[in-house]
């Protein structure tokens, strides 16, 4: 018995340390997200959507002239935009500013969409990892295209070296739209 008290106190040791190595926000958990659907069927949340980027928290620096807490491409926050949804059989792909966001819903309408960027050239490395949690629900209506509302949590990673400055922030920001047609 003595012999397995150390034992389990090592393997009981190392639980903790596995538990805390999942990061949603890791580029590898959020490239990943396309590759496995959610148990939503059809397309019935597709459609163009009126987005709004709330103002958030960015601890980002300005690096010369690039905007490092822009929420998605350069797109501002407090500005509406329009965004493009296509849902599929469990996958959700959002469109803005010319960027695509891609992952899964589930059958209740919520979601998790991602993108991961290289940024590497030649004055930077690293990655730009943008992720969106959030549910998509019907509004009181009727008809064949009932009212539905977006709403969801950005968050956006930077992990990067810029020339000889290194790089490791992030931005989140409230996300909230309604589908228009």
């Amino acid at each position: 018995m003595i012999r397995a008290r150390p034992l389990a106190m090592v393997v009981l040791g190392f639980v903790p340390a596995c538990a805390d190595a999942y990061d949603p926000y890791s580029a590898a958990v959020v490239g990943d997200l396309a590759r496995h659907p959610g148990d939503a069927v059809g397309d019935a949340r597709s459609g163009v959507y009126e987005v709004g980027i709330e103002p958030g928290f960015c601890d980002c620096p300005v690096i010369g002239l690039i905007p490092l807490c822009a929420p998605v491409g350069l797109v501002e926050s407090g500005a509406l935009y329009f965004a493009e949804v296509v849902e599929g059989d469990g996958v959700l792909l959002i469109r803005i500013a010319n960027v695509e966001l891609v992952g899964s819903i589930d059958a209740a309408g919520t979601f998790a969409i991602g993108l991961v960027e290289n940024l590497d050239s030649l004055a930077s490395e690293g990655e730009l990892v943008t992720r969106v949690d959030g549910n998509i629900t019907a509004l009181d209506g009727e008809g064949p295209r009932p009212p539905l509302t977006l709403h969801g949590e950005l968050v956006r990673r930077v992990d990067a070296r810029v020339g000889d400055v290194a790089v490791a922030c992030e931005g989140r920001y409230p996300v909230r739209g309604d589908r228009q047609f």
